[in-house]
C-alpha cells in the first residue's frame, strides 16, 4: 500500500512539473476582454523594462493606456516635399501639452526641415496625434554614443 501511495504522489509531481514545462500558453480558454487585459499589460511591461522596440505610426489620433502604454519615448518624422508633419500631445482635458513639426523643403529659413526625433512623456489618458508617418521607440533614457 505504501508503494501504490509512493508512486501515485511520484505520477502526480511529475505530471505537475510536466505541466510547467509545457510549451505555449492556451490563450482560447480567455475572453476576449481578458486577452486585451493580458495584452496591455505586456504592452506595459515592455515599456517598464525599458525594452528598446519601435512601431511605424501612421497618421493618426492614439489614447495613452488604449492603443499606447504610458511611458516614455523617442518619436521620429521625417517629412519630403512641400507638406509638414505635426506631432501633438493632448493632455485628458484637451489641453495641447506638446506641438512638434517637421516641414518639407520649401519652407522657411529657421524650421524644422525634412526631420526630426523629439523625447516624450505619455501618460494614461492623454492623446498623441500623428498628421504623417511617424516612429514611436520606447526610451530607456539618456544615451550616450
Amino acid at each position: 500500500m505504501k508503494r501504490l501511495v509512493s508512486f501515485l504522489i511520484l505520477l502526480v509531481m511529475m505530471t505537475n512539473v510536466c505541466l510547467a514545462f509545457a510549451d505555449g500558453i492556451e490563450l482560447s480558454k480567455y475572453s476576449d476582454n481578458e486577452i486585451i487585459e493580458l495584452f496591455n499589460q505586456i504592452q506595459q511591461e515592455i515599456v517598464n523594462r525599458k525594452i528598446s522596440k519601435s512601431a511605424e505610426l501612421p497618421p493618426g489620433s492614439y489614447v495613452v493606456g488604449k492603443d499606447i502604454p504610458a511611458g516614455t519615448y523617442d518619436i521620429y518624422a521625417k517629412c519630403t516635399g512641400n507638406g509638414w508633419v505635426n506631432i501633438t500631445i493632448f493632455d485628458s482635458q484637451g489641453n495641447g501639452k506638446f506641438f512638434g513639426t517637421v516641414y518639407g523643403e520649401d519652407y522657411p529659413t529657421g524650421t524644422i526641415k525634412g526631420e526630426g526625433t523629439w523625447h516624450i512623456t505619455l501618460v494614461e489618458g492623454d492623446k498623441l496625434e500623428v498628421t504623417g508617418q511617424a516612429t514611436l521607440t520606447i526610451s530607456a533614457g539618456v544615451l550616450f554614443k
